[in-house]
């Protein structure tokens, strides 16, 4: 499948282990940088003189633990795979869906899958400036993703729509060496990978990727 399917991140407060207290939380709401809202789905091209391979990720109602917090399943169409999202305290997470960090031929070549790794994408209440990580083991290799809001509250136009209350992530990829002594993993540029922006809508969710996707319909519930 083309590499059109990633970083949609839907958020979700779990405070409590309690099903019955997951949606209403989250639910009230309204300013979320991705949405969650169950039966929500977005639907993404590349290629915006044609309609074919369109990709559509579905919230559904189904939820699973991971280290210890509910992550809410989101069904791809037609790739059907299950990817799993989680909100809490303000921070957006995924899991098994290792095309939401834009993957290209070169930067599959360091990494690999990743499948099986959860990412920290998103923030609430984010400001220009701020920067998270994210560090990872693959195939014992070390890898680091850094992110960086470059810009908030911006308008932005995606084939024609215009999106307002935008922010933009900024994602670089370093691969990691090992050095003897007190410095321990020392962090260097992969060759050939630039870094991803993504632009996020808030009350709708990444509305386009700099790897290649653009919204092209959308519902939330």
């Amino acid at each position: 499948m083309k590499n059109i399917i990633f970083c949609i991140a839907f958020a979700f407060v779990f405070i409590s282990c309690k099903k019955a207290a997951v949606t209403p939380v989250y639910m009230e709401s309204a300013d979320l940088y991705q949405p969650g809202n169950v039966g929500s789905y977005w639907i993404y091209r590349n290629d915006t003189t044609s309609l074919a391979n369109l990709d559509t990720m579905t919230v559904t109602s189904q939820d699973t633990v991971i280290d210890g917090a509910f992550f809410r399943v989101v069904l791809g169409t037609p790739s059907k795979k299950k990817s799993y999202f989680n909100r809490f305290q303000g921070n957006y997470y995924v899991y098994n869906f290792a095309s939401f960090i834009g993957e290209n031929d070169t930067l599959k070549s360091f990494i690999g899958s990743i499948d099986r790794v959860k990412f920290l994408f998103m923030k609430d209440n984010v400001k220009v400036g701020d920067t998270w990580s994210d560090e990872f083991t693959d195939d014992s290799k070390k890898y680091k993703i850094t992110y960086k809001i470059v810009e908030t509250d911006a308008a932005k136009m995606v084939d024609g729509v215009s999106f307002a209350n935008v922010a933009t992530v900024k994602m670089t990829f370093f691969q990691g060496v090992s050095i003897s002594g007190p410095l321990g993993t020392t962090y260097f540029s992969i060759p050939g990978v630039d870094p991803v922006y993504h632009y996020y809508a808030k009350r709708i969710g990444l509305i386009r990727s700099s790897a290649g996707p653009k919204l092209y319909k959308y519902l939330i519930k």
